[in-house]
């Protein structure tokens, strides 16, 4: 734990990056997943994609769910390894299975871009952003379900809570968020003009 204050600083501890490759090195020779990952993160921050991939990779096999979706980001796109999509939505898929917020967007964001997803798929894909949603608050995931939800690519056209999603959107975002939104909101405005 002293490794990863160590790396990413706090009010109490400065940042020393040689402090926290000296304490996250010492714990992931005792096989500590997280401990491992850290220490990854910090390789791939110091340039070292190699060493990175090795710490980080040891970690996803572990099980540690942060570790499985760096490791999915990397093997994406060839850092410290040889592309590799289909590993790469291995990791993608473990990673969300586990409540990694990150790979539960960036998964159900597959998901619903796939042209063969089916039913089921998109039923998780929903329940992904729900859960990235409730537990993360991300403007991202709120405005993939409201487009998601107004363009019945879940299998049902829902206005009313794809407008309540771009409501909570615009309370949450930021300035760049924003100016996605507004067009969005502005079409799915037309679209309710015309059925009604």
């Amino acid at each position: 734990l002293l490794g990863y204050f160590c790396l990413v600083g706090s009010h109490q501890i400065a940042q020393d990056l040689k402090l926290a490759e000296h304490y996250l090195y010492a714990a992931a020779q005792q096989e500590q997943a997280e401990a491992m990952s850290n220490l990854g993160v910090l390789y791939y921050q110091q340039g070292q994609l190699e060493q990175a991939y090795d710490c980080i990779s040891r970690a996803a096999k572990s099980g540690f769910p942060n570790a499985q979706y760096h490791l999915a980001l990397m093997l994406a796109n060839g850092d410290g390894c040889q592309i590799d999509l289909g590993g790469s939505e291995h990791w993608l898929a473990e990673a969300a299975e586990q409540g990694q917020l990150d790979a539960m967007l960036a998964r159900a964001q597959h998901m619903l871009n796939d042209d063969n997803a089916f039913g089921e798929q998109l039923s998780q894909a929903e329940v992904y952003l729900r859960d990235v949603i409730r537990y993360g608050r991300s403007v991202p995931a709120m405005i993939e379900l409201s487009v998601a939800l107004a363009d019945g690519v879940l299998g049902r056209i829902d206005v009313v809570g794809a407008a309540a999603l771009l409501k909570m959107a615009a309370d949450y975002g930021n300035e760049q968020e924003l100016q996605v939104i507004e067009p969005i909101w502005q079409s799915l405005e037309m679209q309710i003009e015309s059925v009604i």
